[in-house]
């Protein structure tokens, strides 16, 4: 028996968490099909597959999805979701970089 998930709801987890409406629907179209054209992912995400290139680029860019060839394609495969930990990560070390200016702000109109 497969457990239910309700994909508007994880979508709108992902956004919540940083991820554009696209790429959230790219992701969670990814981690539904495994390794998958494109054209799949756009079918799946139900959209333009001209549209989705930049979505897919930023989702490798932040590790949520990798790519890899079968004979002459290249297919997208999406990561574990614990690879959103990374992310979350990296934010954390965004924000540690920022936190000291803006305590001096903070400090300097107090």
């Amino acid at each position: 028996m497969r457990k239910s998930y309700n994909i508007e709801s994880l979508e709108d987890f992902l956004i919540d968490f940083g991820l554009t409406p696209k790429q959230a629907a790219v992701y969670v179209a990814s981690l539904q099909l495994g390794p998958a054209s494109i054209q799949d992912i756009a079918h799946k995400a139900e959209t333009e597959r001209t549209n989705i290139y930049d979505a897919v680029d930023e989702l490798v860019s932040k590790g949520l999805i990798s790519i890899t060839t079968s004979g002459k394609r290249r297919l997208f495969v999406a990561q574990e979701p614990v690879a959103l930990k990374s992310v979350l990560n990296e934010k954390e070390r965004n924000l540690e970089t920022v936190l000291p200016q803006l305590a001096m702000i903070y400090n300097d109109s107090s």
